[in-house]
């Protein structure tokens, strides 16, 4: 006889409100939460958000994170009052341990200047008792913090931390529809066969048009753990989630192919986030000797050197 599932009285539930002040104008503030462009910048677990549907009043995301050394996803219906400094959301389609979620962002400008956010969530798990939500409650408690600590960051430090994000971009054509051409690249196994710069690629966890890769570049050279997200059949986004290089607060990239005569063109980027107070008590020369590291680490990039 199969076990009943558990009824909304035997699920564990659980709260929490965190709080943070950030030395920035509230309307900033705000439209760093609401554009969904910025999310990967400032967050270290956010891989990519996409615009399902929407406008100014509400929408309709899918957010790909790395949770735990894994690659999640899920969809996230928002409502967008900028007026007021809110944005409300529940989780869509939720998926076990996670039976229901709901949140909401608070954003009021403080009378000593600056604001405070306050960011609370609410949530009913799908069974597990005590033990289950107990670690339900860790795990959220870890990311959020670490998710407001970096808003806090990036709005305070907007300016420098724009100035210090240095993008390589090449492109090559390839003799093929933009489909076909980046269904070609999403299979790590045929990496180390097709792109010069790449040694070894193991996937080491999936998730929904998502995989987490090991990747090895140059004989003896460390292992780089990136995930990547095809968010659209000729788009692959991707950004280094382990093992990022001195000073660097962030390594993303993205493949886009794109029609052509006879087949297509495809536009490798790939984007260095080096951190500005780190780097604040460096001499300038050390500084410059970093910028030019990094970008010598970028045309290695195995995906740089993409033929044609």
């Amino acid at each position: 006889m199969s076990t009943p599932a558990p009824g909304p009285a035997t699920r564990p539930q659980g709260r929490l409100t965190h709080r943070i002040a950030v030395a920035a104008p509230p309307e900033a503030v705000y439209d760093l939460v609401a554009d969904n462009t910025h999310t990967p910048r400032l967050s270290p677990t956010v891989v990519h958000i996409e615009r399902v549907r929407g406008d100014a009043r509400g929408d309709v995301i899918q957010r790909w994170v790395v949770d735990g050394g894994a690659p999640r996803t899920w969809q996230v219906a928002r409502t967008l009052d900028a007026a007021r400094g809110r944005i409300s959301f529940d989780q869509l389609n939720a998926a076990p341990p996670v039976a229901a979620m709901h949140g909401e962002w608070c954003i009021r400008a403080r009378a000593e200047g600056g604001t405070d956010v306050e960011l609370s969530h609410a949530w009913t798990l799908t069974g597990g008792g005590e033990e289950a939500a107990r670690r339900m409650a860790e795990r959220m408690d870890g990311g959020i913090t670490e998710q407001l600590r970096g808003l806090k960051r990036f709005a305070e430090h907007l300016d420098a931390l724009t100035r210090h994000e240095y993008t390589d971009e090449t492109e090559v054509f390839l003799p093929q529809p933009p489909v076909e051409a980046v269904e070609g690249l999403w299979d790590p196994a045929r990496w180390p066969e097709v792109l010069p710069g790449c040694r070894t690629a193991t996937v080491t966890a999936e998730a929904e048009r998502c995989l987490s890769v090991d990747l090895g570049t140059t004989a003896g050279g460390p292992v780089l753990r990136r995930c990547y997200v095809r968010p659209a059949a000729t788009v692959i986004v991707w950004k280094q989630t382990e093992g990022l290089p001195p000073f660097c607060r962030s390594v993303r990239g993205e493949i886009r192919a794109r029609p052509a005569a006879g087949g297509c063109t495809v536009s490798v980027r790939r984007t260095d986030g080096l951190d500005p107070v780190a780097l604040a008590g460096l001499p300038a020369a050390a500084v410059a000797e970093r910028v030019a590291g990094i970008r010598a680490g970028a045309g290695l990039d195995p995906f740089a050197g993409l033929p044609g």
